[in-house]
């Protein structure tokens, strides 16, 4: 589980080799492997995990989406979620 959770999840963006947008699809798959995180800086990703579907829906309100783990060349481990064809930074695994 990440060390630090986030109450309010920032946005940034997951690229391809190419520069192009990583995006999730209605299956649950991505659309290329990550690359580069643009957060408040840019980070290479060395490794990643997932996706994972998120279908939360009994304890909260509905949400749908799909989690994702990478780790940036420096700095610590990341969790992003994919919504609605946004990327969130959620948590670190610092």
């Amino acid at each position: 589980a990440p060390s630090t959770l986030f109450d309010d999840p920032r946005e940034v963006g997951v690229y391809d080799a190419a520069g192009r947008s990583v995006v999730v699809d209605a299956r649950g798959q991505i659309s290329a492997i990550p690359v580069r995180v643009a957060a408040e800086q840019d980070h290479a990703v060395v490794a990643w995990a997932g996706p994972w579907p998120i279908s939360e829906t009994w304890w909260s309100q509905p949400r749908r989406g799909a989690w994702l783990q990478v780790t940036p060349a420096e700095g610590p481990a990341m969790l992003l979620s994919a919504q609605s064809g946004t990327w969130l930074l959620e948590g670190l695994y610092d």
